[in-house]
């Protein structure tokens, strides 16, 4: 992780701390008061001379570039208030804290370490409870297609799909690396798996449109090494529209090629018994 995103997330982080949003001091002393971010000897100089005004100075520049990126709404004079998307990209950037190693970091402190943790639990905590009260949410207005279509688009904007990139940025089978097009595909479908499989990462893959609807649909599975398995029913001609070949292998843990299996032999088999 960068110097800068480091300093992105202290002050992220600190604004969450005191309600979403706060002056500038307000996030500044919050920064100080938990002691997200660590001083070097060459920063000690330094504060010999200018006490405490240069990591201050030092991070409102840093508060700018958050303004330009619409993560800080700073409409409001003298108010740093969070945004939707910035709220994003803090679950990203404490993902990534949680993910790396602790001795790449150059200035967070393991305050901050376990800050981020426990932002991610609590997020990953609201999310579940989100996810559980879905059915009885939309139940009474729609009908079984309409409503898996609707957990399958929360899912896509939800816990799931952020923790399947925190493993991996790109489709599964092609490499495609445009995060708003990448859908989190479960291997094992919502409708058939229980409330642990349902977020279980092992149970998906990032996937583009074209390759998330060729394996929803059972058109494509793999076999157990992650050689792909091509339906029949599409013809030879269609392989390069698709962006599939027969030559496309891809790899995954012992969990994963479980719930592999399962699709393997239901859906992609499922598929074959409906077309004779």
């Amino acid at each position: 992780m960068s110097l800068q995103n480091e300093k992105k997330f202290a002050i992220l982080m600190s604004i969450i701390d005191i309600g979403g949003n706060g002056t500038k001091k307000e996030v500044l002393d919050n920064i100080n008061k938990n002691n997200y971010l660590y001083f070097t000897q060459e920063d000690l100089k330094l504060k010999e001379n200018r006490p405490e005004i240069h990591w201050r100075n030092d991070l409102a520049f840093i508060r700018k570039k958050l303004v330009v990126d619409k993560y800080i709404d700073d409409s409001e004079k003298n108010n740093w208030k969070i945004t939707d998307k910035g709220k994003q990209y803090l679950i990203a950037l404490s993902s990534k804290i949680i993910k790396d190693n602790k001795s790449n970091f150059k200035k967070l402190t393991e305050n901050s370490i376990e800050r981020a943790d426990k932002f991610i639990n609590e997020y990953v905590n609201e999310e579940i409870n989100m996810l559980r009260n879905i059915d009885k949410l939309i139940s009474a207005t729609v009908d079984e297609t309409e409503k898996e279509q609707l957990i399958k688009i929360r899912i896509g904007q939800g816990i799931f799909k952020r923790k399947l990139l925190s493993i991996d940025c790109k489709c599964k089978i092609c490499g495609l690396e445009e995060q708003s097009l990448l859908i989190a595909s479960h291997i094992k479908p919502w409708k058939y798996s229980d409330s642990n499989e349902r977020l279980d990462v092992n149970n998906g893959f990032l996937l583009c449109p074209t390759h998330d609807a060729l394996f929803d649909k059972g058109y494509i599975t793999f076999y157990g090494d992650g050689l792909i398995m091509i339906s029949d029913l599409i013809n030879e001609s269609q392989l390069g529209m698709l962006n599939i070949n027969n030559d496309i292998r891809i790899s995954f843990n012992d969990s994963t090629r479980q719930y592999i299996k399962w699709h393997r032999e239901n859906e992609f088999n499922k598929l074959k018994a409906d077309f004779r």
